[in-house]
């Protein structure tokens, strides 16, 4: 398992990919939102070894790449 930071991190680089097919901007901001207060709450718990630093997703930054992203 890997540790919290690196899995956010992940998350984030791997979000236009997981945005791709979903429906809608308001469930694209869900999804965000959850991201971004999953993030913050890492940040409220730091885990033992080097602090990987993870940064909250633009919301409208990420609607804007669904919206150019090809959708099914």
């Amino acid at each position: 398992m890997l540790p919290t930071a690196l899995s956010l991190r992940r998350e984030v680089e791997r979000l236009p990919e997981t945005l791709a097919d979903v429906p809608t901007e308001e469930a694209v901001r869900a999804i965000v939102d959850d991201l971004n207060q999953r993030i913050r709450d890492s940040l409220m718990r730091p885990e033992r070894g080097p602090r990987l630093i993870v940064h909250t997703v633009d919301p409208d930054a990420a609607v804007a790449t669904w919206r150019t992203g090809p959708r099914g």
